[in-house]
């Protein structure tokens, strides 16, 4: 019985979606028509395991499309935090964070150049405000960054972060 359910448990979607439909169409159809082409020749005791097997086989299907649609909640939801510590460390901005990003605002551009070994891009970058937006480099040590989208749009509704 253990080794039954182990098979079970080892099969991929589509095949636990057919074991499904089967269980489904066997228990649906009338006893009496089963019983006239010999499938089922103790129809009640072997539809007790069919739904068994249906309901264990369902619910193996709906935790294989679950886990399917994980990873995509996962990065919005991923997406929905960067944003919101993002906002809330707008808030914050010392001096030199409010003059780099106040160019982006005041020249109304997405890209601005700005040295990589600068601690404060450094620290944008890492808080997912603005990104590189290009590996090749401006001499050598200059990189092009962009500003995040959502950090624009937050910045131009709320001007007063950058004073």
């Amino acid at each position: 019985m253990l080794e039954h359910i182990k098979l079970l448990i080892a099969q991929t979607p589509r095949v636990l979606l057919g074991i499904v439909l089967f269980c489904t169409v066997a228990i649906i159809t009338p006893a009496s028509f089963l019983q006239d082409i010999s499938f089922l020749p103790n129809t009640e005791t072997l539809r007790q395991w069919l739904y068994i097997v249906l309901v264990f086989c369902g619910s193996l299907l709906l935790s294989h499309f679950l886990f399917g649609l994980f990873p995509v909640f996962k990065s919005r939801l991923n997406g929905w935090v960067i944003v919101h510590r993002g906002k809330k460390r707008l808030k914050n901005l010392t001096r030199g964070e409010k003059k780099i990003l106040s160019v982006y605002i005041d020249e109304d551009t997405m890209t601005k150049t700005f040295e990589c070994t600068n601690g404060v891009v450094l620290a944008l970058e890492i808080e997912h405000i603005i990104y590189r937006a290009s590996e090749i480099s401006k001499g050598y040590t200059s990189f092009p960054y962009n500003i995040q989208v959502w950090t624009r749009q937050h910045l131009l509704k709320n001007p007063q972060l950058l004073s």
